[in-house]
């Protein structure tokens, strides 16, 4: 994942943590695995 990604997911993350004060966040689909199927823009 490019750093460009990572931040986003980093921001994402600390937003819906402030928000719901979730106990887990859970990241589904292939970018979880770290071979998306098309590019994010």
């Amino acid at each position: 994942m490019n750093a460009a990604h990572e931040d986003l997911l980093q921001t994402a993350t600390r937003r819906l943590v402030a928000e719901f004060q979730p106990e887990e966040i859970y990241l589904f689909g292939s970018h979880a695995w770290g071979t998306p199927d098309q590019a994010v823009t």
